[in-house]
C-alpha cells in the first residue's frame, strides 16, 4: 500500500511541474528615463567681521573689548556651525594667554548666551554655536574677549598675536567634527592679537 501512496505521489508532483513550466505569463516593463544625482553643499561666505583682524591693546586682569562677528551661510544643505580657536604659541611661555583669555559668545540680535570659556577650551573642542541653520542664513554675534583677574604679573608687557578664531560648517545632523581646531586651521578665519 505504502508503494501504491508512493507512486501516486510521484505523478501528482510531475504532473503540477509539466502544468507549472507549460502555463504562460504576460509581462510588460518601462525604462524611467536617465535619473541625476546632484549633492549638496556646506558653504560660509559673506563673513564680515566688525576690526578684523582683532587688535586688543592695554588688556589688564578683569577688562574686556567685545567684537561682532557675522556671516551668510551659503550652502544649500541646513547646517551646524562650530567655532574653535587656535594658536602656536608655546604654552611654556609667558606669551601663552588662552588658559587666561575668557571668551564669552552672544547672539548680537536678542542677547542671548551661545558658549563661554577660555580660548584654550575653544581650541580643545569645536563648540557648537548654531543649528540647523538654514541657506542663506545670516548669523551675527557678539564675542567679548576678558583678560581673567587672576592673571598674574607674568603676562604684563607681552603681546600674542597668533591666536586664531575659526568657524566650522557641517551638514545639519551631521557628526561634530572630531579634530582639534588647532591642528585643522587651514588658514582662514579670524585672527586676533593680544
Amino acid at each position: 500500500m505504502k508503494r501504491i501512496l508512493l507512486s501516486l505521489m510521484i505523478v501528482a508532483l510531475a504532473s503540477s511541474t509539466a502544468i507549472g513550466a507549460t502555463r504562460a505569463y504576460f509581462s510588460s516593463g518601462q525604462v524611467l528615463g536617465t535619473n541625476t544625482f546632484a549633492t549638496g553643499n556646506v558653504k560660509i561666505n559673506n563673513m564680515s567681521v566688525v576690526g578684523a583682524p582683532f587688535t586688543f591693546s592695554n588688556l589688564g586682569p578683569g577688562i574686556s573689548e567685545t567684537k561682532r562677528v557675522y556671516f551668510q551661510y551659503t550652502g544649500t544643505l541646513n547646517t551646524d556651525i562650530y567655532m574653535g580657536a587656535g594658536g602656536t604659541t608655546n604654552t611654556d611661555s609667558n606669551k601663552y594667554m588662552a588658559d587666561h583669555l575668557n571668551i564669552v559668545i552672544r547672539d548680537h540680535n536678542n542677547g542671548s548666551w551661545v558658549w563661554g570659556g577660555t580660548a584654550q577650551e575653544l581650541s580643545t573642542v569645536w563648540k557648537n554655536i548654531a543649528s540647523n541653520v538654514n541657506p542663506n542664513g545670516w548669523l551675527d554675534y557678539d564675542v567679548t574677549f576678558t583678560l581673567d583677574p587672576t592673571t598674574g604679573n607674568t603676562h604684563q608687557g607681552v603681546s600674542n598675536t597668533d591666536t586664531v578664531i575659526m568657524l566650522y560648517s557641517v551638514q545639519h545632523g551631521s557628526v561634530a567634527p572630531t579634530s582639534k581646531p588647532y591642528t585643522s586651521f587651514d588658514g582662514s578665519g579670524i585672527y586676533a592679537s593680544f
